[in-house]
């Protein structure tokens, strides 16, 4: 379900010359300001090299740029430049939101059973996760 999701909404970006994770990054980048690498990979949930390549087709496109960090001069920072907050308000403008969802035929008490039982699946994801990273 998550991946017929994910290539409906992709299909709806073909023509813009921009991914999902792409878009996805820009518009986080616009609302937090800036962020490292590091926290890149784990907001989307992917392995740093992974990160990297999304980062590098962004800077790329001139969407984005980095900056030596003023705390940590080996770290580098992740901005929106004005040509990726001028690209972002267009997206916005040519791909109307949606107004609909998946979920939309489950009654309240669906939705709540769902949420209690994948809530119950990432924990136990969680568990086997830190059981493996300790041996």
């Amino acid at each position: 379900m998550f991946l017929e999701w994910r290539r409906f909404l992709q299909k709806r970006l073909v023509g813009y010359d921009i991914s999902l994770p792409q878009l996805s990054l820009l518009k986080t980048l616009a609302k937090r300001e800036s962020m490292i690498p590091s926290e890149v990979a784990e907001y989307m949930h992917c392995d740093r090299p992974t990160a990297s390549v999304i980062i590098k087709n962004l800077e790329k496109k001139g969407l984005i740029y980095r900056r030596k960090g003023k705390e940590n001069a080996k770290y580098h920072r992740l901005f929106v430049s004005e040509k990726g907050k001028e690209y972002l308000a267009y997206i916005n403008a040519a791909v109307p939101p949606l107004n609909i969802s998946p979920f939309d035929v489950l009654t309240p008490e669906e939705s709540e059973l769902l949420y209690g039982l994948l809530t119950k699946c990432c924990g136990r994801m969680k568990e086997i996760k830190n059981k493996k990273q300790e041996k």
